[in-house]
């Protein structure tokens, strides 16, 4: 299989935990989706580490692969913006 690779960045935002199932572990997190519109964003998700309830923390959002899945929220130490590379597949034998 070819790929093409393409390189973007992953910008941290600001999240608010707003619920948690502790059955599942997972998140019900708000976020503001861009900051023109200033219109907030809900979510549940995963997370690679325990988060509070109504704690605020800056991280980013990482899709499931399956569709099926809950995407995972990465909460950093870092504000600045980590680059990272997605291979594209072009072509398949």
């Amino acid at each position: 299989m070819l790929a093409r690779q393409v390189h973007f960045s992953l910008l941290y935002k600001r999240f608010r935990v707003v619920a948690k199932d502790s059955s599942d572990k997972s998140y019900f997190i708000v976020y503001s989706k861009d900051n023109e519109s200033g219109k907030d964003e809900f979510c549940w998700c995963r997370a690679n580490q325990l988060l509070k309830l109504g704690s605020e923390i800056e991280g980013y959002l990482y899709p499931s692969e399956d569709s099926t899945n809950l995407p995972t929220l990465i909460v950093g130490e870092c504000y600045s913006i980590i680059p990272s590379i997605i291979q594209i597949p072009v072509l398949h034998n």
